[in-house]
């Protein structure tokens, strides 16, 4: 049934419970698809939302924030652990090509697009899959490649934990960019300082990096922020769309090179690092986070 034919129905009341009126109230904010996908059993509440338009993310975000609802990226291994709202990016595509310019694509523009127009290295099975999956789900070694190209991903324009859009791209002196919206300036003021901090020092110059979000991509000679998305389940900012650039003769590894802990210092750093980031983008925990890892043995 249609959200505005159930409306006229109803006289617009809800009916249930709390979470029964949460997905009511959703169906009625967007002009996409809702669907509820609660099993119960004693099951943590879940639906899926696929978006129609952009809007329908942002409406979604607020009443997520609102409700105490987890919003997740679909086809992601994150942390359910209460109700969450898994949102489709696939139906949200699209991509702005101009001669000579920057490519400009939708989240569920397919990751196929980027390796036909050798803007990054895509594995063929991963064609069809929604760029903003394929970047969430990146492997390390993937990765490191990513950092390490010369072109690729240039920026991402991101929707926030409090509904505010910014866009994260390079950042350096010899950086032309506009200005830094306010509380996208608090979080990389906050990633910069996490980088300075006395316990970070030795893991500048250590061979590896074990945490999945890639903060080491802050200490390159001209740091690009969009790099902290790639590999990072979605857990940081929702993608809302991506410019990319030809991809020259791949560099070489930046250093350090990912891979997951080892040893229990390695894994204490780690879950700090990824605490960390996590609360500097999303401190109220509007997006799911990372899983939990377990320690080496």
């Amino acid at each position: 049934m249609q959200p505005g034919r159930r409306f006229f129905l109803t006289g617009g009341r809800l009916f249930g419970g709390p979470w029964a009126q949460f997905v009511q109230r959703l169906d009625r904010m967007v002009k996409g698809r809702v669907e509820d996908q609660s099993v119960g059993d004693g099951q943590p509440p879940q639906a899926r939302l696929s978006p129609a338009r952009p809007e329908d993310v942002h409406h979604a975000r607020a009443l997520c924030a609102e409700c105490r609802v987890r919003m997740a990226l679909v086809g992601t291994a994150v942390a359910v652990d209460g109700s969450v709202l898994w949102v489709d990016p696939a139906p949200l595509r699209g991509l702005d090509a101009l001669a000579d310019q920057p490519i400009r694509m939708a989240p569920g523009t397919p990751a196929g697009e980027l390796r036909e127009r050798r803007l990054a290295e895509v594995d063929p099975a991963d064609d069809d899959t929604p760029l903003a999956i394929w970047l969430a789900n990146l492997p390390p070694a993937a990765v490191d490649r990513l950092l390490a190209a010369q072109g690729g991903l240039e920026s991402a324009d991101v929707l926030l934990f409090d509904g505010k859009s910014d866009t994260l791209g390079r950042f350096g002196a010899k950086t032309e960019r506009a200005p830094l919206g306010l509380a996208l300036r608090d979080v990389v003021s906050e990633l910069f300082r996490l980088g300075q901090r006395p316990s970070m020092k030795s893991w500048r110059e250590h061979p590896v990096w074990p945490a999945r979000y890639r903060l080491d991509a802050l200490w390159r000679d001209e740091p690009n922020l969009a790099h902290l998305l790639a590999g990072s389940a979605g857990t940081l900012a929702w993608l809302e769309s991506t410019t990319w650039s030809l991809v020259q003769t791949p560099a070489a590894l930046p250093r350090p090179q990912a891979r997951p802990p080892q040893d229990a210092a390695e894994f204490d750093f780690a879950a700090w690092v990824e605490d960390e980031v996590k609360q500097a983008f999303d401190p109220e925990t509007v997006l799911v986070a990372l899983p939990r890892r377990g320690a080496p043995a």
